[in-house]
């Protein structure tokens, strides 16, 4: 058994790579909420409104969640979309009220409503993954249409998976495209990925290997799995790079290391094998040393 870096052991069967064929992730997209009255403007509330926030935050931020709750109640019955929004986050979380995410799900939409963008996304992501409301895709772009174009990068990267794969909207890679792109603009790394994978399959644009790997590679250098496992890929196979054991081995080998489930972890760790057993010695620790660099610089 060989060891990499001293602590991944790497077994001794083969496995195929696949030529040309590159590993799509999973999309899987979940929430990040925080529970921060100031993540949304109180520019619109009244002065009561505003002084009634502000002893809801205090009473937060001092562990009072009862007596914050009592306010942020009446002031979402009264129209609120920053307390909505607020409440939607206990509710989701279970945060001082008991965890309920059908009534987080009624709360965050009445905060998009009013244009409360952290409310649009995160409804948007309850009706795609049908978390306290019935799944529906058609509503979810409409939320994620909102929040993207108030600029919401991660809304644009979820409009352009909608429209890659015609969740909810007709299939058009176009429209994929050129949301993905615009979240590519915020340094969404996942739509460099996306974009990747659509210069390297020839949807909505003609298929491009050398473009593929170098939105890909940008993926890669960030530290995101799949991107690294598809670089890996394409030195194996000389795809839109030169043909390099010594950087498949590398990208092979990191996604290995990031990678969280075990089924893409099967998959690098076959990989990783195969190119290991055609390396020389000499070649073999020039790739581990790669390995070690590549992680001391990227912390």
């Amino acid at each position: 058994m060989k060891k990499l870096l001293g602590g991944i052991a790497v077994l001794l069967s083969l496995g195929s790579i696949g030529a040309g064929v590159w590993k799509a992730r999973p999309k899987i997209f979940l929430l990040a909420a925080t529970v921060c009255l100031g993540c949304a403007s109180l520019a619109a509330s009244t002065v009561a409104q505003t002084n009634d926030l502000a002893a809801a935050n205090a009473f937060l931020n001092a562990g009072l969640y009862d007596r914050a709750v009592s306010i942020l109640e009446k002031l979402s019955t009264q129209g609120d979309g920053v307390a909505a929004y607020t409440l939607a986050e206990l509710y989701f979380k279970g945060i001082g009220v008991v965890r309920d995410h059908p009534k987080a799900a009624s709360l965050y939409e009445l905060a998009a409503d009013k244009n409360i963008m952290n409310a649009e996304q995160n409804i948007a992501v309850m009706y795609v993954n049908g978390d306290g409301v019935k799944q529906d895709f058609v509503r979810a772009v409409y939320w994620f249409r909102r929040a993207a174009m108030q600029g919401d990068s991660f809304a644009q990267l979820s409009l352009g998976y909608r429209y890659k794969f015609g969740q909810g909207v007709q299939q058009d890679y176009a429209q994929a495209m050129e949301w993905l792109k615009k979240a590519a603009a915020q340094d969404q790394v996942s739509a460099f990925y996306e974009i990747g994978m659509m210069y390297a399959e020839g949807k909505g644009v003609q298929q491009d290997h050398r473009e593929a790997a170098a939105w890909t590679r940008r993926a890669a250098d960030a530290g995101y799995a799949p991107a690294q496992f598809n670089m890996g890929v394409a030195n194996w196979n000389g795809d839109g790079v030169s043909r390099d054991l010594v950087q498949a081995y590398l990208w092979f080998a990191l996604a290995l290391i990031r990678y969280e489930d075990d089924e893409s972890r099967s998959h690098a760790e076959n990989a990783l094998r195969q190119v290991a057993s055609r390396l020389s010695k000499t070649q073999l620790s020039k790739a581990d040393a790669a390995v070690r660099q590549w992680l001391s610089e990227h912390r």
